[in-house]
């Protein structure tokens, strides 16, 4: 497309200035002859979000809508049956937000419901900027280390994916740069913790800032 609008407009030309005037295909004489009127995307993105149906729907099943992008997810929330046996962690993004407040619903809801249709409430949530102390089996354990290894325990949530219900932690003293950790790992030993870790929510035990511990110039204190 971009080697199309090159041929056909002058330098500078945008991309919304050239749709406005029409892009066409051309001959091998570099004469035009069809005028496009559909573009495909390609996206990386796995579950885009649906806007509107499409005015003249298609036979195929990925043009019946308009897509866009999740855009920011804001908050993943932990809820649980009142005898805490089922837990459920669903992420909110800003899209929902806007949608639950134009029909008076709270931002995030305290409650939702299983498939099986049990009442869950919200138990806890995780922001992007959170700081999280990650154990092997019981919290307990992490009274026993030091300093310097709870350091190494000590992860900043950088973000989520809806996609398994996926978490994006990077390690507090880790200063390197974002293009240089990779998409992170999941946690294979725990005497060697990533710089940068991506796995699903489910799979990890962790405490919460301001919830469970406190961070202190030259200390962890623990809250329980």
């Amino acid at each position: 497309m971009l080697e199309l609008i090159k041929k056909q407009f002058p330098n500078g030309t945008s991309f919304k200035d050239a749709c406005e005037q029409g892009i066409y295909m051309l001959d091998k004489n570099k004469n035009k002859v069809n005028k496009i009127r559909h573009i495909r995307c390609k996206t990386t993105i796995k579950k885009p979000l649906k806007i509107k149906k499409q005015t003249y729907s298609s036979s195929k099943s990925y043009k019946q809508f308009y897509y866009a992008e999740m855009g920011d997810l804001y908050v993943m929330c932990k809820y649980e049956n009142q005898s805490k046996t089922v837990k459920e962690f669903r992420i909110w993004s800003l899209f929902d937000i806007c949608e639950n407040r134009k029909y008076g619903l709270k931002d995030i809801p305290n409650e939702i419901f299983s498939k099986e249709g049990e009442k869950l409430i919200s138990s806890q949530q995780l922001k992007t900027g959170d700081m999280i102390l990650i154990y092997n089996e019981n919290k307990t354990e992490l009274k026993e280390l030091d300093q310097t290894t709870l350091t190494e325990r000590l992860y900043v949530i950088c973000g989520f994916e809806n996609d398994g219900n996926r978490i994006i932690l990077r390690k507090s003293i880790n200063a390197q740069q974002e293009k240089d950790l990779g998409k992170g790992e999941s946690i294979k030993d725990f005497n060697i913790m990533p710089n940068k870790i991506r796995c699903g929510i489910n799979t990890l035990k962790y405490i919460v800032q301001s919830i469970d511990f406190e961070i202190y110039l030259n200390h962890i204190k623990f809250l329980f």
